[in-house]
């Protein structure tokens, strides 16, 4: 008999019943996608109906499809796919729709469906596998039963999950309800992971999967997490096989640029033959609406061929007034690269040939600029094309315009998104700096005591991701180079000292010095003069107290080998 019916009735009753709780929340979606099924197909309705597979060829563990109507998303339907793949959705609501679909081991999508009046399409979703080692890196729990809101990738983490070997991972997590709903997400890649290892999971709102555990208030409930079940490699895609034409026309260029180069080039020479796709473009109205098409075309042709003419025509949009820049920064960022490795005709957006390409330009409109605001402007357009592909490039534009105007209001905001500092620069003695030791008995942490030893000097805030992102590579610069001569010094920025002790004590032992500044270093306290505009900032000091690196990526080889050098 379990132990639980040998507790008495009423103990095995509220045992019983919490079960039973979670049970049917695990079960909410599978309700849904029953109702979804039995709906009856009225002479008036939309039907979806397909299959879904994973880019490895498998059927996923569990998939979820969502067909919501953009206009009227409460008259959302739901489905579970079926074992052997295939789905069924049907809808009176009028379109445009947007098609979710979720799978456990696999990464979910949506993609849109231009339908506006009753049809029948069939469509076949390919979910893609995460890319290899992201399910390996450091991974944290996060609950989500007295958040406030949704939990976010780049939320702080509830509890980080140990390795345990033969890739498992496992932490525990404190409930507060008789069903504990939680997310796994990796910290480094911040994506959420499906619940690899959970007995029971749910499709939230958002599209990401809850792991959920039966327990009770006040318990503490173990979390495991298993990366072997994981599914690796791919793209998730929407390939309409029959349908209304448009839609077949906007799925291709919404997900064409997701298949594997080679699959992608054989349905884009299939979908559109002969097609001028210059031609299409300039019969639009408006610059802006012919750059929008620009964009779509150039990443469904992505590295299928070369266009040189629509990569040519964004590049002529490089004057003032240009409606280039009313894209948003993202969109604009990669309409610009990809037309960069069309017009050249190189093989992939970050060549050194394309990305020259893109300097010339931005040169050429700077120094034909008629006056500072128009330049200023170029020189933060610049600075936030080039980041992440070309970090020095993004640093140059950015000290072009610290060297015109450091006290612009929109400096610091580049600042913190390129990571210059015109004092902390490599050769450069680091500022003298003292501040006081968060370990109790401890003398102050001064840049006089570290003179004639190799440091790393981590500038950082309990409350900063990035921050807490780079701890696993500190923890491994730690092991690794700490035996042989490299202090490690983290200097907090959080207003009370109490909170980076209590981080210390429950999360990471951060087992090196610490210090606390106990302010925003920007304008005042004792790192005043180091100008910090960002968080993480992290600066690699000589033995003769001059700066090698300022905020590396840690893990990278190249770091490792400037340590080496010297530690020698």
């Amino acid at each position: 008999m379990p132990g639980w019916a040998r507790r008495g009735p009423l103990r095995s009753l509220k045992v019983m019943r919490v079960i039973y709780r979670g049970c049917v929340i695990a079960n909410l979606l599978g309700a849904a996608a029953g109702s979804a099924h039995s709906m009856q197909h009225t002479p008036d309705s939309t039907i979806i109906q397909g299959s879904v597979r994973g880019s490895d060829g498998r059927i996923p563990v569990r998939a979820d499809v969502e067909l919501r109507p953009l206009r009227a998303p409460a008259r959302a339907v739901r489905s579970r796919v079926n074992a052997d793949g295939t789905f069924r959705l049907a809808t009176t609501a009028a379109g445009p729709f947007r098609l979710r679909a979720a799978g456990v081991g696999y990464m979910g999508f949506e993609r849109a469906l231009p339908l506006d009046t009753p049809t029948t399409v069939r469509v076949e979703v390919t979910l893609a596998g995460f890319p290899k080692g992201l399910a390996k890196g450091p991974l944290i729990g996060v609950s989500t039963d007295d958040d406030a809101e949704k939990p976010r990738p780049d939320m702080p983490p509830a509890v980080i999950l140990g390795a345990r070997g033969n890739g498992r991972r496992s932490g525990v997590l404190r409930a507060k309800r008789d069903t504990l709903a939680y997310r796994i997400v990796d910290l480094t890649a911040r994506v959420f992971l499906p619940p690899a290892g959970a007995a029971a999971w749910r499709w939230a709102e958002d599209g990401e999967y809850e792991g959920l555990i039966a327990t009770k208030p006040g318990s503490d409930a173990q979390l495991v997490y298993d990366s072997t079940a994981m599914v690796f490699g791919g793209a998730s895609s929407l390939r309409v096989t029959d349908g209304h034409p448009a839609t077949a026309v906007v799925a291709q260029l919404d997900s064409l640029f997701s298949f594997a180069a080679q699959r992608r080039c054989l349905i884009a020479a299939q979908g559109m033959p002969g097609v001028d796709s210059l031609t299409i473009v300039q019969v639009l109205p408006t610059p802006a609406s012919q750059l929008l098409q620009v964009r779509r075309l150039l990443r469904a042709d992505a590295s299928c061929q070369t266009n040189h003419g629509l990569g040519q025509f964004v590049l002529d949009q490089f004057y003032a007034t240009s409606p280039l820049w009313d894209l948003d920064d993202v969109m604009r960022r990669r309409t610009i690269l990809i037309a960069a490795r069309h017009a050249t005709g190189e093989p992939a957006t970050n060549t050194l040939a394309a990305l020259r390409t893109v300097r010339e330009r931005f040169d050429a409109a700077i120094a034909a600029a008629p006056d500072t605001t128009v330049r200023f402007d170029l020189y933060v357009r610049a600075a936030e094309t080039f980041m992440p592909y070309d970090t020095l490039t993004a640093q140059a534009y950015t000290a072009r315009f610290v060297s015109e105007s450091y006290s612009h209001p929109r400096v610091l905001p580049l600042l913190r998104l390129t990571g210059y500092n015109r004092v902390l620069q490599p050769g450069r003695p680091v500022p003298e700096f003292r501040v006081s030791s968060l370990d109790a008995g401890k003398p102050d942490v001064t840049s006089a005591t570290l003179l004639g030893r190799v440091y790393l000097l981590d500038v950082w805030a309990t409350w900063c991701v990035d921050c807490i992102v780079e701890l696993p590579a500190m923890r491994a610069l730690h092991e690794r180079f700490g035996p042989r001569g490299l202090q490690l010094v983290s200097v907090s920025v959080d207003e009370e000292r109490a909170t980076a002790d209590r981080f210390r004590t429950a999360r990471e032992p951060m087992p090196w010095l610490h210090g606390w500044a106990g302010v925003w270093p920007e304008n005042e306290g004792p790192l005043a003069a180091f100008e910090v505009a960002r968080l993480p900032t992290t600066i690699l000091v000589g033995k003769d107290g001059r700066i090698i690196a300022l905020t590396p990526r840690l893990d990278s080889s190249a770091f490792a080998a400037l340590i080496e050098e010297a530690l020698r």
